[in-house]
């Protein structure tokens, strides 16, 4: 299964990544990023995460064996999720992580699944963590 991630909205929906954010960004992200290669890792999911804005370089395209994308100055994160949910060829294998009621819509209607990123996280963290 691929799971696509939109990451400021999941940091920011998770109260232990909000108050890690508060104290020290760069931080906040590093333990995000470690603790979805452990997932990545147990659970044999393929993860993509989608920042917004820009590359910052600090986490290069398959940093820790995850796809990492930047939408980049001219597209959201939200238009870089819906291309690369309508560009997979098994939506049914494709879970987008994101409390954006919008992206969830288009997600379902386009063959796709969507949680919550608490949903997610609670799945993160019991055993097996398989949809």
């Amino acid at each position: 299964m691929q799971v696509i991630i939109d990451v400021q909205n999941m940091l920011y929906a998770l109260p232990v990544y909000r108050n890690l954010l508060l104290k020290n960004f760069q931080n906040a992200i590093d333990q995000f990023i470690h603790e979805l290669s452990q997932y990545q890792d147990w659970s044999g999911h393929r993860l993509t995460l989608v920042f917004d804005g820009p590359s910052t370089n600090d986490y290069p395209i398959g940093a820790h064996g995850i796809e990492i994308l930047y939408s980049g100055t001219q597209r959201t994160a939200d238009s870089v999720i819906e291309a690369l949910v309508s560009r997979s060829h098994s939506k049914f294998d494709v879970l987008v992580v994101t409390s954006d009621n919008a992206v969830q819509d288009l997600t379902n209607a386009l063959g796709a699944r969507s949680v919550s990123p608490i949903f997610f996280k609670r799945m993160m963290d019991t055993e097996g963590g398989k949809f």
